[in-house]
């Protein structure tokens, strides 16, 4: 394997060459099922995604964001194999294997002669609007879904091995660091946009305003004492869970983007493989991610029933308690993934670029607004019910788990 000194995608220009050397015609002939056709390309702040054909095939960016590190060759290739190995606990008939690339950034060869000088996942390809997110939205998604998604991640989250006892992943500190990570991201992003709009014309086209902006922050600024408090009160739950063999080498981002609708199941896809602190994590930390995100999207009805039925299955009744706290959580990690988006815009528009900050920062407040909402405390209340088998208690409750929300 070459070294770092021989990574000929370890700068930026080089890996952008060589994404567009990967969309000639003919060059992923991989497979007999695969055709050799155009590419596509899509990208992330830390990935490229080549579309041909059945397949789709995914290269780390050379670059090192914080969070994740594929600064170098052999590091990208750890992170593949890593992926495959966590994905094809929920979905191996995704998680085809890896292809390394071989040549030069403008004439790559795929599994070629000569040293690797890049690798991709092959993945199967999926049509868009089978994501969950996209299901949603269209009003695909059922109970029956919701009630097999919840028996299969709690079936997973019970088969997975608790942390080793010697280790030092999911203290109540990592708990806390994580919580705290996502206000500190934001904090800049949102200085940074309240200084480019003092900047500029009083009334945008797009209605975003400084009001909205300042109101946002004090939103935060509330959240995140909140989420102190909140974490004193319940730090000895957090200690006990671990104690308890909880904390699990996880998926780490259960969100709607992250799941589709197959074969009327829900498949699992794209689990954390690059940051182990954001998967080993609580169990009930990694399902919360989804019900928030139900919620978020329209479908609070199907997000507390997914709820409910996971803890049932896996019987996590002592550890509700946390579940407010970790909703809060995953709604402020989706409003940071909408910041970096945000603080991206904003760079390309102080370069003199013309960007849309709307859908960004629509995307972040809303998930704002969403975590407060979280916060509010209801009176507790436990409702009965009694009769004999058969006379409809299940029927007449069952609906109160969606609207009440409850348990």
């Amino acid at each position: 394997m070459p070294t770092a000194a021989d990574d000929h995608t370890g700068d930026s220009a080089a890996a952008r060459r060589l994404a567009q050397s990967l969309l000639q015609p003919d060059l992923w002939v991989v497979d007999s099922h695969q055709p050799g056709t155009a590419a596509q390309l899509m990208e992330t702040h830390i990935s490229r995604i080549i579309l041909t054909g059945n397949s789709a095939f995914k290269l780390r960016k050379p670059v090192n964001p914080g969070f994740a590190d594929f600064s170098t060759l052999a590091k990208r290739k750890f992170d593949c194999e890593e992926e495959l190995r966590l994905n094809r606990r929920l979905s191996p008939h995704l998680y085809l294997g890896i292809i390394p690339i071989t040549g030069t950034p403008e004439q790559p060869e795929i599994d070629g002669d000569g040293p690797p000088i890049e690798y991709a996942v092959h993945m199967r390809r999926f049509p868009q609007e089978a994501l969950l997110l996209r299901v949603c939205e269209e009003g695909r998604l059922q109970p029956h879904h919701i009630d097999r998604l919840a028996e299969e991640l709690a079936d997973f989250h019970l088969s997975i091995p608790p942390a080793p006892v010697d280790s030092t992943l999911g203290t109540p500190a990592d708990v806390l660091a994580a919580a705290r990570g996502n206000f500190e991201h934001l904090q800049p992003v949102l200085q940074s946009l309240s200084e480019s709009l003092a900047s500029q014309p009083a009334e945008r086209s797009d209605g975003l305003s400084l009001a909205q902006v300042d109101q946002t922050k004090g939103t935060i600024d509330e959240l995140q004492q909140l989420t102190e408090e909140t974490f004193q009160q319940l730090e000895p739950l957090f200690r006990l869970r671990r104690e308890q063999g909880w904390i699990r080498e996880c998926h780490g981002d259960l969100h709607l983007q992250n799941m589709l609708l197959e074969d009327d199941r829900v498949v699992i896809f794209d689990c954390v493989e690059f940051n182990e602190e954001f998967r080993w994590i609580d169990i009930l930390s990694d399902v919360c991610f989804a019900v928030m995100d139900l919620v978020a999207n329209g479908h609070p009805a199907l997000g507390w029933r997914l709820l409910d039925r996971w803890v049932e299955r896996t019987d996590s009744y002592s550890a509700l308690p946390a579940a407010r706290f970790y909703l809060v959580y995953r709604a402020m990690v989706r409003a940071k993934v909408a910041g970096i988006r945000l603080q991206n815009a904003l760079e390309e528009l102080a370069q003199g670029e013309q960007v849309e900050l709307n859908a960004d920062w629509e995307e972040l407040a809303r998930y704002v607004r969403l975590a407060r909402e979280f916060t509010s405390v209801y009176l507790p209340a436990l409702i009965l019910t009694y009769g004999v088998s058969g006379s409809g208690k299940t029927t007449l409750t069952s609906p109160l788990v969606e609207q009440l929300p409850a348990i």
